[in-house]
């Protein structure tokens, strides 16, 4: 995962990669820890073609724009948002389902078949 300081790395990224995911969270909640951990589990066996990125919101606020909760995952195809998911179920394991399965079907629905 890559860490984002600033709006131009993510706006490059929109543009460069088909797939970008983009993890909004507070590394002081627990829930957002869980997240995080739930979605390096999705990383592991993700497309190498699908970006990654993280904004802290500790560190970062300016960033969030519209993000309503954290932790928070959008997910944007060729630059728009398809996706977004708004915490988890504080269990790793089945995050990691439920966003794998989510993502995948996603995906599925705009003809794009990626390893997730």
């Amino acid at each position: 995962m890559y860490e984002v300081t600033n709006i131009d790395e993510v706006e490059r990224a929109l543009r460069t990669y088909r797939v970008v995911m983009v993890e909004y969270y507070n590394h002081k909640l627990k829930e957002s820890v869980e997240f995080t951990e739930a979605l390096k589990i999705v990383e592991k066996t993700l497309d190498p073609s699908i970006l990654i990125m993280r904004v802290s919101a500790v560190n970062h606020p300016e960033l969030l724009g519209d993000v309503k909760a954290i932790p928070c995952l959008k997910v944007f195809l060729d630059g728009k948002l398809i996706l977004e998911q708004m915490g988890g179920f504080g269990k790793r394991d089945f995050d990691a389902m439920i966003l794998r399965r989510t993502i995948r079907d996603i995906l599925k629905n705009h003809n794009v078949f990626l390893k997730i």
